[in-house]
């Protein structure tokens, strides 16, 4: 599976004649795919926990801590989306308080998980490019 193969896929149910050969294509049904694919696979991923897009991973803590009513903050993979489940949830805590936020620490702007826990892993559906990996 790729790109050009999940664009035709797409015009097809969509009843079109016109098919994309090629990633530089310039036709108008290339152009309408390209603009609405990668919003549309970010989409498609955020609304179930695919299998192949679930990771784990343990955070480390930042030395910078949140300004507000949690203690402590934990920097986010580059490739995440959304929680599936965080070590929290999993040793039977299904209300444990935390929240996604944004916050400055070493002078960049970073999307963090503040919680008053001080060790924290999560599940996380991850942000998969690669057409060949989806299900």
């Amino acid at each position: 599976m790729d790109e050009i193969t999940i664009y035709n896929l797409a015009l097809t149910r969509l009843g079109h004649n016109e098919f994309v050969e090629t990633a530089s294509d310039t036709t108008t049904a290339a152009k309408v795919c390209r603009l609405h694919y990668e919003p549309t696979r970010r989409a498609v991923l955020e609304a179930h926990p695919w299998n192949f897009a679930v990771k784990r991973a343990e955070l480390a803590a930042l030395t910078d801590a949140p300004n507000h009513e949690f203690d402590y903050a934990f920097a986010l993979p580059s490739d995440f989306l959304r929680i599936v489940r965080t070590s929290l949830e999993a040793d039977g805590y299904p209300d444990a308080e935390y929240r996604i936020e944004t916050m400055v620490s070493g002078g960049d702007t970073i999307r963090v998980l503040v919680t008053n826990d001080e060790t924290l892993s999560i599940e996380y559906l991850a942000d998969v490019t690669d057409p060949s990996l989806f299900s």
